[in-house]
């Protein structure tokens, strides 16, 4: 009864061999693979950078694309950027030049001081406003300046939106406010823009001019383009009909507000620490 039969023991061990072996051959392909991995190096800062930055030039692209096919950018009027925290410099679209036909290559990548880091075609005569507005707002990470039809002719009359929306308050601000006129590309305008900028609103109309947008990122930015049109077609349609417009109460518009001031402040944080990272890689 206590016998073994050897055929069946010489069975049992052919089979644990053969389990053995299956589980070698399985596992070998796997332990190649993770000794391979070994020897491969992580991407440097720099390798990192680069491809944010390429990112960044096509985000560029990708929007303004939208913009156009949206009817917000006309021919080459206009001009869209991104702060690029982690090289403490801005992407921004070529001048007097088709979106559609622009590439990622086309868009220029300069520093806060306007020298050029990357392009060869020549930035927007406007890139030292985008400059100034990234200094004096480390909350915004992106910027577009259109010449959108509504909000082009309420700059035209003079008459700033007030707050008309809860939307409108927590995006766009307390109030659309006007830039007043300056020439294109100047120091003047670059200055003015600087000046008017700093009370933390994110949408402006630049009289005699057009829009100016800004955004936490690209997508905010290009929602609060479409929000801020909305607001400017319905206040210019009650301003024709002469009755008095009717605005939110002004304890719901600085709940608005603080809620749009809280995403701002982790915003600054943000790029303050990109910018310390930065700043402690070049020296």
């Amino acid at each position: 009864m206590l016998a073994l039969n050897l055929d069946t023991v010489k069975f049992k061990v052919y089979n644990l061999y053969s389990v053995k072996i299956v589980l070698l051959l399985t596992a070998f392909p796997l332990l190649f693979v993770l000794n391979q991995c070994a020897f491969i190096e992580p991407p440097t800062k720099r390798e990192v950078c680069m491809d944010e930055i390429q990112l960044k030039k096509e985000e560029i692209v990708a929007s303004c694309r939208l913009l156009v096919e949206k009817g917000y950018l006309m021919a080459t009027g206009g001009n869209v950027s991104v702060r690029i925290p982690e090289r403490n410099a801005f992407a921004v679209t070529p001048s007097n030049y088709d979106y559609l036909k622009m590439t990622p290559d086309d868009v220029c990548v300069l520093d806060f001081d306007l020298n050029r880091l990357q392009g060869d075609m020549k930035p927007s005569v406007e890139a030292g406003m985008h400059c100034a507005i990234y200094k004096a707002r480390p909350d915004v990470n992106a910027i577009i300046h259109t010449h959108q039809v509504y909000t082009s002719s309420l700059a035209l009359i003079n008459a700033p939106i007030p707050h008309l929306f809860d939307e409108q308050v927590r995006f766009l601000g307390r109030s659309v406010e006007i830039i007043p006129y300056m020439p294109s590309g100047t120091g003047l305008l670059k200055d003015t823009v600087a000046k008017h900028v700093k009370n933390h609103n994110n949408a402006f109309m630049m009289q005699n001019h057009g829009a100016l947008v800004f955004g936490t990122d690209m997508d905010r930015a290009l929602d609060n383009v479409e929000v801020l049109e909305k607001c400017a077609l319905a206040y210019l349609l009650a301003l024709c009909t002469e009755k008095k417009v009717s605005k939110i109460p002004l304890p719901i518009r600085e709940i608005a507000f603080s809620k749009l001031r809280k995403d701002q402040k982790t915003v600054e944080q943000r790029v303050a620490e990109a910018l310390a990272k930065t700043t402690g890689t070049s020296n």
